[in-house]
């Protein structure tokens, strides 16, 4: 079984994602469709990528796994990575992949996504062509994406000619299971030569969770909590919702409680009127 160990965590738009390394079981550098030759390069070789705000772990050498090549070295054709430390998740945990197929068939299972937890269960998603995947040469075999799932990613060239290799972006929701803790994710691919072979740039976890939010979704409370500082009608709703008695800051939260302490009182009055007229973030 192929291990690969929980990866460095990245700060972007104050955000600590946890970038899963590959490189354990890396067997490519994705500069071409098989390593039969060599083209630009798709990152730097001192590593550190993002796309559309999600960053992923490429590192100098190989850093990518390609289920061809392990089926060609006759490897196992399962990418394994187990967390250093088991992962409490919520609804809003995802799981973000750069992914995409060697070849492919649409509306068929091109592998299975696996979230192992400490108590012993898994849970099982389908990888589907056409839908979270297409085709890594672009515009030979599969060239659709479902936009709900997944998300054109980067193309660069190869051979001299622009935009003919691709790499999409994923979004799985992370299923939960109770309390129980995530420890690992498999993906393991179900194609064959010829036919499908998946090909794995990238895994990242979202950032750490609080009251069912990450600090990079839309609700995220202190985005809110921001934005109405500089709204006129601000002091007057806090003074309606003033209120010493504690409330559930996760399952109750009020967007007047700035200091997040499930009061509603004068330390919230006071930063309301510290930050008065600062603009919305954008």
């Amino acid at each position: 079984m192929l291990l690969a160990a929980l990866g460095q965590t990245s700060e972007v738009m104050g955000c600590p994602w946890i970038l899963l390394d590959l490189s354990p079981m890396a067997n490519t550098r994705l500069e071409s469709p098989v390593p039969l030759g060599m083209s630009a390069p798709l990152v730097p070789a001192d590593g550190g990528f993002e796309l559309s705000t999600i960053p992923f772990r490429h590192l100098a050498g190989e850093y990518a796994w390609s289920s061809h090549i392990a089926a060609t070295n006759g490897s196992e054709t399962k990418l394994t990575v187990t967390l250093d430390e088991p992962l409490v998740v919520d609804a809003t945990t995802r799981l973000y992949t750069q992914m995409n197929t060697y070849w492919g068939s649409s509306r068929e299972p091109a592998g299975r996504l696996r979230f192992i937890y400490e108590n012993g269960e898994i849970r099982d998603v389908d990888i589907v062509g056409n839908v979270h995947v297409r085709d890594y040469h672009q515009w030979l075999h599969t060239n659709e994406l479902d936009e709900g799932v997944a998300a054109m990613g980067l193309g660069w060239a190869c051979d001299g000619v622009a935009a003919t290799r691709r790499l999409d972006t994923q979004q799985w929701p992370i299923p939960t299971v109770g309390s129980a803790k995530l420890v690992g994710i498999e993906i393991e691919d179900l194609g064959a030569s010829g036919v499908s072979r998946l090909v794995v740039g990238g895994m990242t976890i979202s950032p750490e969770l609080k009251c069912g939010f990450n600090c990079c979704t839309p609700s995220w409370p202190d985005r809110c909590r921001e934005c109405i500082y500089s709204d006129g009608q601000a002091l007057g709703q806090l003074l309606v919702n003033w209120s010493e008695v504690p409330s559930n800051e996760c399952t109750d939260p009020s967007p007047y409680d700035f200091t997040e302490d499930g009061r509603v009182n004068a330390a919230d009055l006071g930063k309301l009127l510290s930050a008065w007229g600062e603009p919305c973030p954008e």
